[in-house]
């Protein structure tokens, strides 16, 4: 009944005025811009929530996606191989990111005690940082804490290659039982076109209901992210929040904890393929343990 585009880097135009359109691009810019911090020149490139694990199982997610878009379908089936090559080369290329220094507000202990929030404020507000990478739903968090009048602006996640980035949506569902005639007749009328308009109208909100008409929403950035949203080609539904038991990610488990271990390792100065060797033995030890993969 509510989709969220989680393909999506956060700037303020006045800050980054033109922002890059290519992994290569974004890479260059944050060693740029990290020397520069490192100096005391100028803001961190980054701010990360890296407290919350599902920020970084996002930027797994859209980097895997993006490289790789059949191996990250086979991840959420039960032969799914977390030790192959396309996890190994995503996670090369977090590293090759993440490891930068000067990448992040604090560096990297600092990030893993941020959690999402902050690191919008430290955009929009406090501007420690050039950068955010997080969902739709990012806006209004920054309209909330932002510092002044200015609206943080939004580019996609950028792709390796040539074409267009990937983008990774989420979902809010309601489940009731089969038996239950009322929430049933609840659920059929919350996903009616009819019944969403309000909160199109309101803003906030994209809908996953393709027959809602993109004139409807009111916001033109709105209006845009569902119109993505709208190509099938580049698609793909959060893989962490299709994954077994405890390895979909809680505080301090599954795949939330493996990529939050990760994180500590590369920005600790583990190389990176130490790094990649324990986060896959990690990854197909908690898919095995949940009956996923190996």
């Amino acid at each position: 009944m509510k989709a969220a585009h989680k393909s999506l880097i956060w700037h303020l135009p006045s800050v980054l005025p033109v922002p890059p359109t290519s992994w290569d691009e974004l890479v260059a810019l944050t060693r740029r811009l990290g020397t520069l911090a490192v100096r005391g020149d100028g803001p961190a490139p980054l701010a990360i929530g890296a407290a919350d694990g599902w920020v970084l199982t996002d930027w797994f997610e859209n980097v895997l996606a993006d490289l790789a878009p059949a191996a990250y379908d086979a991840l959420a089936g039960p032969d799914a191989d977390w030790r192959g090559q396309p996890v190994r080369d995503a996670l090369d290329r977090l590293a090759e990111l993440w490891s930068i220094d000067g990448a992040f507000v604090g560096g990297g202990r600092r990030a893993l005690l941020t959690q999402y929030e902050e690191s919008v404020i430290q955009v929009v507000r406090s501007r420690r940082a050039v950068m955010v990478f997080e969902a739709d739903f990012t806006a209004e968090v920054g309209s909330r804490f932002r510092g002044g009048s200015e609206e943080a602006a939004a580019f996609r996640f950028p792709s390796a290659g040539s074409g267009v980035g990937p983008l990774i949506v989420g979902g809010d569902a309601a489940v009731v039982f089969a038996d239950a005639r009322g929430g049933v007749e609840l659920v059929e009328w919350l996903t009616r076109a009819d019944s969403f308009r309000p909160w199109l109208h309101a803003g906030g909100y994209l809908s996953p209901n393709t027959t809602i008409p993109l004139a409807d929403y009111t916001n033109p950035v709105r209006r845009r992210f569902a119109a993505e949203m709208r190509d099938p080609g580049t698609l793909r539904f959060d893989l962490s929040d299709q994954l077994r038991g405890a390895f979909t990610g809680s505080d301090g488990v599954g795949i939330w904890r493996i990529m939050q271990d990760f994180f500590a390792d590369v920005t600790g100065g583990v190389r990176a393929a130490e790094a990649v060797r324990r986060a896959t033995g990690q990854l197909a030890a908690a898919a095995r343990s949940a009956g996923g993969g190996r």
